[in-house]
């Protein structure tokens, strides 16, 4: 099961952070108004926010976006897989933060 790990602001402070978070893929789905795509580029709420950090930290890869079930399989087989935004259940509360 995959385990995700929360940064704080200290966790970035640590050798090899930034760089480490700079490999990671983001994914979303498309759920507006929460995350879209227009003419290519994530919008939305979430997809403006998550855009916005990844800007401030030098993030330049693209966001893709995805059918959630395919999100999903990403996050379980690879570990440098973040996605946004995603509904917090029971089912969901061990496996991500």
């Amino acid at each position: 099961m995959p385990e995700t790990a929360r940064a704080d602001h200290d966790d970035l402070k640590a050798p090899g952070a930034i760089a480490d978070a700079l490999s990671i893929t983001l994914l979303t789905e498309e759920y507006p108004p929460f995350n879209y795509t227009e003419n290519g580029q994530i919008l939305g709420a979430g997809g403006e926010v998550v855009r916005a950090m990844a800007a401030h930290l030098g993030y330049h890869k693209p966001i893709q976006s995805l059918p959630w079930k395919r999100v999903i399989l990403r996050l379980e087989s690879d570990p440098d897989v973040a996605a946004f935004s995603m509904t917090r259940t029971s089912q969901r509360e061990d496996l991500y933060q």
